[in-house]
C-alpha cells in the first residue's frame, strides 16, 4: 500500500509540473514586429490581437507604428484613437480618456479639418461620453434621450445606450416609457 500512495504523489507531482510547464510556454509573449510592414499590415495585425483579448500585443503594433509612420497623418489620426480605445476596454478611464481628449485637440488645430478623416474624432466623441457615464458617481448615470414617437397608446420616449465592443462591433438596448395613454 506505501508504495502505491508513493507512486500517485510522485505522479500528482510530475503531471503538475507538465501542466505548469505547458501554461508559462502558452503564455503571451510580446511579438516580434519585422522591419517593412505596410501600414496596412500593422492594423490588420493589431486588430487581430485585439479580436484575440491581446491588448498589449495589440499596443505595441499601434504604437510601434507610431513610431515608425509618424508622417501618415490619416493612419496616425486612426492609431492613437485605437490604442486610447483598447485603454478604454481594459478600463484604464482616466488614461483612454487623456488620449481622447489629447486627439480631439489635435483635429482643432487643423485649417481644414475634413482633410483628415473624421471617424476617429467622432467616436472618441462617443466614447468620451460613455467614459463619463462610467466614472460618474453611482445614482448620476442619465440614460440618453433619442426621442418621443406618438401612436395609438400615448407618447413614449426611447432611451437608448449604445455600447462600444470595437471600432466596428456595438450593442444596442432601448427601453421604452409610456408617458400617457391616448
Amino acid at each position: 500500500m506505501r508504495c502505491g500512495r508513493s507512486f500517485s504523489l510522485g505522479h500528482f507531482i510530475g503531471v503538475m509540473f507538465l501542466l505548469l510547464s505547458f501554461f508559462i510556454s502558452c503564455s503571451s509573449t510580446p511579438p516580434v514586429i519585422p522591419e517593412g510592414l505596410t501600414p496596412m499590415q500593422f492594423f490588420q495585425r493589431a486588430q487581430e490581437e485585439s479580436d484575440n483579448y491581446r491588448w498589449d500585443n495589440a499596443l505595441l503594433y499601434y504604437k510601434t507604428f507610431l513610431e515608425r509612420y509618424p508622417n501618415d497623418l490619416p493612419n496616425v489620426l486612426a492609431a492613437r484613437y485605437e490604442i486610447a480605445f483598447i485603454l478604454y476596454k481594459k478600463e484604464q478611464y482616466a488614461e483612454s480618456k487623456k488620449l481622447f481628449e489629447e486627439l480631439l485637440d489635435t483635429y482643432k488645430k487643423f485649417d481644414n479639418p475634413l482633410a483628415v478623416p473624421q471617424w476617429p474624432k467622432v467616436l472618441a466623441e462617443k466614447v468620451l461620453r460613455k467614459i463619463q457615464e462610467r466614472t460618474a458617481p453611482r445614482g448620476s448615470r442619465p440614460l440618453t434621450r433619442s426621442g418621443g414617437q406618438d401612436n395609438q397608446w400615448g407618447s413614449i420616449i426611447v432611451y437608448t445606450r449604445i455600447l462600444f465592443s470595437s471600432a466596428s462591433r456595438f450593442t444596442i438596448s432601448s427601453v421604452i416609457f409610456p408617458l400617457g395613454m391616448g
